[in-house]
């Protein structure tokens, strides 16, 4: 009786991916079906929000605890004080930096939230309490508060300029209506520029005409006045730290 020689090929093989393969998608759907968020699983509503990709990107970053925040830079060895970029009294966690730092409380006293009764436990059973309890609107208010609170940490830590809480608060929500105004799909509600046509004021009358900009250094706005006969009477510029939708 003959015996065959069987020889054997052995390599290596993706087990999540039918064909063997390795795929950055494959390797995503693993690990996010393994890491579990215990106490919030508001995942989908947040989603959902109208808001920038940059702000929902952020805010994944801080329900996951992957900011960082000196307490989880401490963490990771690296030797930095541990204390708040707001504050500059508490350690610098999460919870401290986003609910129970005065700034904190102050900013979202602002915009009509009080955090005194969500102090307790985690950040994520805090997030767990707003999402089952607010609307979609009020849901992305607490979003865009908690990434202007943390732009303002990052402007005190890095450029040592310093907003109050209510004017962080605005800042962020005028960055996201600004946002919001781009993304309009109904292009009749836009009055193209070219579209517009000066007119002069009643006889006896002024009219004055403003505009506004802002880039990444600053607002500037102007103003122009003229009769009724389109005679220039006077005007100016100023420059101003805010927002030009407010100036506006």
């Amino acid at each position: 009786m003959s015996r065959k020689r069987v020889t054997q090929v052995f390599r290596k093989v993706w087990r999540w991916e039918a064909s063997g393969r390795f795929s950055v998608r494959s390797c995503y759907r693993r690990l996010a079906r393994d890491i579990q968020v215990e106490g919030w699983v508001g995942w989908t509503e947040m989603w959902n929000c109208r808001l920038p990709p940059k702000i929902k990107s952020f805010f994944w970053q801080l329900c996951s605890d992957c900011l960082p925040t000196t307490k989880n830079l401490r963490s990771r060895m690296v030797n930095c004080q541990e204390v708040c970029g707001l504050c500059g009294k508490d350690d610098e966690s999460v919870l401290h930096l986003f609910v129970r730092c005065p700034v904190a409380i102050e900013g979202w006293k602002a915009i009509g939230w009080d955090v005194n009764g969500a102090a307790g436990g985690s950040f994520l059973h805090c997030l767990e309490l707003i999402f089952q309890t607010k609307k979609k609107p009020e849901l992305e208010k607490v979003v865009w508060g908690c990434w202007g609170l943390w732009e303002e940490r990052n402007r005190r830590v890095w450029q040592n300029k310093t907003l109050n809480a209510s004017q962080v608060m605005f800042s962020a929500s005028c960055f996201v209506d600004g946002w919001l105004f781009a993304q309009q799909k109904d292009q009749a509600k836009v009055t193209a520029l070219g579209a517009q046509v000066w007119r002069l004021p009643k006889p006896g009358w002024c009219k004055m005409n403003v505009d506004a900009v802002r880039d990444h250094t600053g607002s500037w706005f102007g103003w122009a006045v003229r009769n009724s006969s389109g005679d220039f009477v006077g005007g100016g510029i100023k420059s101003g730290r805010g927002s030009c939708f407010s100036l506006e």
